[in-house]
């Protein structure tokens, strides 16, 4: 499972200060929902761009269950799901923002990344019904784009209110966002 935090951190500061190793874990476990069960298990490495569009690694922690055996990962919210360019160079692309050097830069990506909300606008916008205000009668992607914007804020705050309250993304519904109901593990 994967949890996203609010990180004020750029990410080249997140680095530079391991922010990784600070991450604290929620006291109840997500699978299991028992109690001070979620240690420290280690990190996992993944890419990311800064807003100037360079490359760079990040470590994402990652908590197992003692009681049950569940994983969870926290990942900052300057990083989006199986995304590798920076909410923010999302958000003005898809907005229509002058393109920047960084956008420019990522161009190809970015548009399948429109493609991919485009795709899921539809069965997103089914999902959240009025959540985020009432949709026009022949509402199109982009329209419900600048519906979400207005109402939900940034890329990020969009981002951490839909994974928190509807198990899904911008751009799809990903498997480490889902719970099961019966979550367990083979002890072994």
């Amino acid at each position: 499972m994967q949890k996203i935090y609010p990180c004020s951190l750029s990410p080249e500061e997140y680095n530079k200060i391991e922010h990784h190793s600070q991450v604290q874990c929620d006291t109840v476990c997500p699978h299991c929902k028992k109690a001070l069960g979620l240690r420290a298990l280690g990190y996992y490495l993944r890419w990311i761009t800064t807003l100037l569009g360079a490359l760079l690694r990040i470590r994402v922690r990652r908590f197992r269950c003692r009681n049950c055996s569940g994983n969870v990962s926290y990942l900052p919210s300057f990083a989006l799901t199986y995304r590798i360019v920076h909410p923010q160079i999302v958000q003005d692309f898809i907005d229509g923002v002058q393109p920047t050097r960084a956008m420019q830069h990522w161009w190809t990506l970015l548009q399948a990344y429109r493609r991919s909300w485009q795709k899921w606008a539809q069965t997103l916008r089914q999902e959240l019904g009025c959540a985020f205000g009432r949709p026009a009668e022949k509402e199109t992607a982009s329209d419900f784009w600048q519906r979400l914007r207005r109402k939900g804020g940034s890329v990020m705050e969009i981002t951490m209110g839909l994974i928190k309250g509807w198990k899904v993304t911008l751009f799809r519904r990903y498997s480490c966002h889902q719970q099961t109901e019966q979550y367990q593990f083979s002890q072994g």
